[in-house]
């Protein structure tokens, strides 16, 4: 036994060498894509970055901080426009539409459009969006929405679409805006009834825990290839709500407790799968309106930082380019810079399977020659006749 240790010993070294194959997330068939199959989106309200990072925020930002420190963290990213809705609209269609410092309630309803219908010809929009260029492309998407009512008829039956969204305001705790929730204003989404299914509430009360939205990331099944989380008016950080009465405060708390359940996700674990997170505006102007915007996940890059200049039209170019969709716009969305960057490639993740068993291989070889050479070389060796000690001779 002793002899054939050192055999022994390069088996198991083969065998540690080899051990990393069983953690590296499973890339899925099906999903033509170049850096995630899945990605996780979740908008934030009216901050800056100057409000919502680093040890001068206002408010406790501690684990906004130490989420972006721990992964990606956009320094160079603006919001494009002011108010919310354009900058939703941006992300996700790569216009703003003309709308600009909206005077009032500029929601979906038909008794609501004054002055979106007069800024925006036709309205609801008609132009193509996001989840047209998902759904032609095979991909699958879901829009969950804090608060949002079960059904449309909800209050009333005027807040139906003729797919059955829900176009009303409020929710079932008034804290849902409309405005907040860009699907609803594109046209070929409000008069689907598939559409609309996709459309969904985050939770089963009011507020914080997103369960429902947390269930569909258990399993592959569940799961959609783009799932928009918007929050209500308090974890947005819209409103200041008791017993913070801070919006930074309100938004750190919210994305602490729900953001490891996220990346602890089956989904997230055992895929590659992306979360982003930002602002829909701060309090500054395009291009140095800068908002928090964080990439994290298992296919992110760590204590990684970037000063160049994104916009929303720069996660919209993200993308398209992940799934091989068209630009909306070339001026826009068509321009912008992806934030690949922030994202290690399935590539160079893949290396490392190849080389573990490469390298396995050629030890375990070594291994087996060594024991064959030891052999023959024991068998070789002449035996050592046994000799007595001599004895005195007889005087």
């Amino acid at each position: 036994m002793l002899q054939n240790r050192p055999v022994a010993m390069l088996i198991l070294l083969a065998m540690a060498v080899t051990s990393p194959l069983v953690s590296l997330p499973a890339q899925t068939a099906g999903a033509s894509s170049t850096l995630f199959n899945y990605v996780v989106v979740i908008i934030l309200e009216n901050r800056g970055i100057d409000a919502t990072y680093g040890s001068a925020c206002r408010g406790n930002c501690s684990y906004i901080t130490q989420l972006a420190d721990q992964y990606g963290l956009a320094e160079g990213y603006s919001a494009v426009i002011h108010d919310s809705l354009p900058n939703y609209l941006a992300l996700t269609s790569g216009s703003t539409y003309g709308l600009q410092g909206l005077p009032g309630d500029c929601s979906p309803l038909p008794s609501s459009m004054t002055y979106c219908g007069k800024q925006i010809s036709p309205f609801p929009i008609t132009s193509p969006n996001i989840v047209d260029r998902m759904e032609s492309a095979g991909m699958t998407w879901k829009a969950y929405m804090e608060d949002y009512p079960t059904s449309c008829a909800f209050q009333s039956q005027t807040n139906c679409s003729a797919g059955s969204c829900y176009v009303g305001y409020g929710g079932v705790s008034n804290n849902y805006d409309s405005q907040h929730d860009p699907f609803v204003y594109y046209n070929d989404v409000i008069n689907n009834t598939s559409s609309c299914a996709r459309i969904v509430p985050a939770n089963s009360g009011t507020g914080y825990p997103d369960d429902r939205f947390v269930g569909d990331l258990s399993s592959t099944t569940t799961a959609s290839n783009l799932m928009w989380l918007t929050p209500n008016l308090c974890d947005d950080g819209h409103d200041l709500c008791s017993p913070y009465n801070n919006a930074t405060t309100q938004q750190n708390l919210y994305l602490s407790e729900l953001v490891p359940q996220i990346l602890s996700s089956n989904v997230f674990t055992t895929q590659r799968a992306a979360l982003f997170i930002t602002y829909d505006e701060g309090a500054h102007t395009y291009p140095r309106d800068y908002v928090t915007s964080i990439w994290a996940g298992p296919i992110v890059k760590t204590h990684y930082k970037s000063s160049i200049q994104y916009s929303h039209y720069s996660f919209l170019k993200t993308i398209e380019n992940n799934w091989g969709l068209q630009p909306f716009n070339q001026t826009t969305d068509g321009q912008a810079t992806s934030m690949s960057e922030f994202l290690i490639p399935p590539n160079n993740q893949a290396w490392l399977p190849i080389a573990t068993i490469i390298i396995g291989g050629i030890v375990i070889a070594v291994a087996a020659i060594s024991l064959v050479a030891f052999r023959r070389k024991t068998r070789a060796r002449p035996r050592m006749a046994s000799q007595s000690p001599a004895l005195p001779s007889s005087g």
